[in-house]
């Protein structure tokens, strides 16, 4: 007769086995194939890919929220786990995707091998309204990135349906705005609702650059005019060619110091050296009502360090 702790003994080895055959088949089935893009709980939007390996199958299919169902390319070379897939090749799967079909919000995206699940995906698309943006421009950068000292420049594409790097430029490389200026103006104002505002004017004034980092800069601008003054702050892009662009927001007074009205505009020009010159335009939309455009010249006096 066995004793009873012999018996106890072999039911604990053969659960014990059986507990370790059911832990070790998901990392086995789950070895066999991998989503690699995109990543769970990522972010998507514009054109993009899905993408990932798979040891051995017929058919891969992408599915997304369960009833979007697609056929991959399956079979493009994968050397670097080709030992993984016991020494097959060309285990490679791709997808084009545009997410902008997808609505905005999150989506969960499953991959199929002849059939069975094997890698999911919880992602977040964001889309512009419509599932492919015509016509488009745009221009954006990243501080600080990919390193403290650099700036990335990004552009919009239409093909890709998102902004692609166009240079990751040191921020040594850009123009040294920050400092002192003296400015001259000249001025248009028309369609005024006081007519007395419209006309040509001549006055002179100083723009202090305080803050630059890279392509972004900021600073404040103070002009003395006949029978007033303005006060303008001003933010944007200076380039390593010198060209800047930059945004004005405009508060007037009387030369009483009574609040007159408030503006916006765009500033275009250039920097070589210490000379600033640009043109620029917009209007007086709060209170007095203007359209305005003019140009200015000027010199750095001093330098900030």
């Amino acid at each position: 007769m066995v004793p009873i702790s012999s018996l106890v003994r072999l039911r604990f080895t053969l659960v014990l086995r059986v507990l370790m055959l059911h832990l070790l088949v998901p990392v086995i089935v789950q070895a066999q194939g991998i989503l690699e893009v995109p990543t769970n709980n990522s972010f998507q939007s514009g054109k993009g890919v899905i993408s990932g390996w798979n040891c051995k199958a017929s058919i891969i299919e992408i599915v997304a929220d369960g009833s979007i169902r697609v056929q991959a390319s399956y079979g493009t070379p994968r050397a670097d786990v080709q030992a993984t897939c016991g020494g097959t090749l060309n285990t490679g799967f791709g997808f084009d995707m545009n997410w902008s079909n997808l609505s905005d919000g999150q989506h969960l995206i499953q991959v199929l091998a002849d059939g069975v699940e094997f890698a999911r995906a919880t992602v977040t698309v964001t889309t512009f309204g419509t599932n492919y943006l015509r016509g488009a421009t745009g221009f954006a950068f990243a501080l600080g990135f990919p390193q403290p000292t650099n700036t990335t420049l990004l552009q919009w594409q239409e093909s890709a349906q998102n902004f692609v790097v166009t240079a990751s430029v040191p921020n040594s490389a850009f123009p040294a705005l920050r400092g002192h200026y003296q400015l001259s103006f000249t001025e248009i104002h028309t369609g005024c609702t006081n007519p007395a505002q419209n006309g040509t004017f001549s006055f002179s004034g100083q723009l202090s650059v305080l803050t630059q980092l890279g392509i972004f800069f900021q600073g404040t601008v103070g002009a003395l005019a006949t029978g007033g003054a303005t006060i303008s702050s001003i933010a944007g892009e200076v380039f390593p060619q010198g060209a800047i662009n930059g945004y004005i927001n405009t508060d007037a007074y009387t030369s009483d110091g009574t609040y007159l009205a408030s503006g916006q505009g765009i500033f275009t020009g250039s920097i070589s050296g210490n000379s600033l010159s640009g043109t620029y335009g917009g209007g007086l939309i709060f209170g007095e009502t203007c359209s305005v455009s003019g140009s200015l010249s000027g010199v750095k006096q001093i330098s900030f360090p």
